[in-house]
């Protein structure tokens, strides 16, 4: 008898285990991370010091609730000025836009905030004519598509420039590169990149968004200083002392996975995204958004 007692306690436990992380993993999953940070640059106008900078990045058509309404939730608790979303707003296999579309609606009915927008690799699977129509919908929200673009943002009579570096695969699709991680440690996809983005922004406070954060090395040779990129996912599961497993493009243990990272002057942040990858879990690894407050 005892020895059965014995057998059932170790079910027990292992069944309580298990429930326990599942349940953890659904948590995981479902409920979102806002991670503040504070930016500081001399170089930040007057009227754009604690301007509140909303990262939304890899959505890969996730909701969080009904219509995405707990995302929505977060992102209004958020009081944004700018909402800046870094790509994948698709997930890979995706041809089906509408819950992307409907969280972009939610943002322009419910926050007055201006919204930037570069395109991941996922979009760029869309085929040409399903590509433009979800172009115009976006444009047709208020969205500013920056593919391969700078503008001036002004406010209270001052200005910062934005810069949308188009995803890299979208220069094999249109020039026959082959796939971006052949060039993007070589002078020739450097100079290639810069011509496409080349506008002179003399000495103003300049913001790069580009959906690919390993293609730091490259970014920080821009005349840009604050960087918004996704992409890694926060290295998918997540392991003690804040390390990441696994990243697309770098592989394991990654260098840029989540957070902040300075290096030649230039300040990259890295969303850990919201979705999965490729309908791989998120493990230690809760869906994010990434709220930047400048300071001048």
């Amino acid at each position: 008898m005892r020895k059965e007692q014995k057998i059932y306690s170790i079910i027990a436990c292992i069944l309580s285990v298990v429930l326990f992380f599942g349940a953890y993993l659904y948590w995981d999953n479902n409920t979102i991370e806002v991670s503040e940070y504070v930016y500081q640059n001399d170089k930040i106008p007057e009227s754009f010091d604690s301007v509140r900078i909303l990262q939304i990045s890899d959505l890969e058509s996730k909701e969080f609730g009904e219509g995405n309404s707990y995302l929505l939730e977060k992102c209004i608790e958020a009081k944004p000025d700018y909402i800046f979303i870094t790509g994948d707003l698709l997930g890979s296999s995706d041809t089906d836009t509408t819950v992307a579309l409907n969280l972009i609606k939610g943002l322009s009915s419910n926050l007055s905030s201006e919204i930037y927008y570069v395109h991941g690799n996922h979009e760029m699977l869309l085929d040409d004519n399903a590509l433009a129509t979800f172009e115009a919908a976006l444009t047709q929200f208020g969205v500013h598509i920056l593919d391969g673009e700078y503008q001036k943002i002004y406010r209270g009579g001052d200005c910062v420039n934005i810069l949308g570096f188009q995803d890299v695969s979208w220069y094999s699709r249109e020039y026959g590169f082959h796939y971006y991680r052949d060039y993007a440690d070589t002078d020739e996809y450097f100079e290639f990149v810069w011509e496409r983005l080349a506008r002179q922004t003399g000495d103003d406070f300049t913001m790069l968004l580009s959906h690919h954060c390993e293609c730091f090395n490259i970014y920080k040779r821009f005349d840009v200083d604050l960087i918004f990129s996704g992409h890694a996912h926060g290295g998918i599961v997540r392991l003690p002392f804040n390390n990441a497993l696994f990243a697309p493009e770098q592989g394991f243990f990654p260098e840029y996975f989540a957070g902040r990272y300075e290096s030649n002057g230039r300040t990259m942040f890295v969303s850990r995204g919201l979705g999965m990858t490729n309908g791989v879990l998120r493990v230690f690894n809760r869906a994010n958004l990434n709220l930047i407050v400048l300071k001048k």
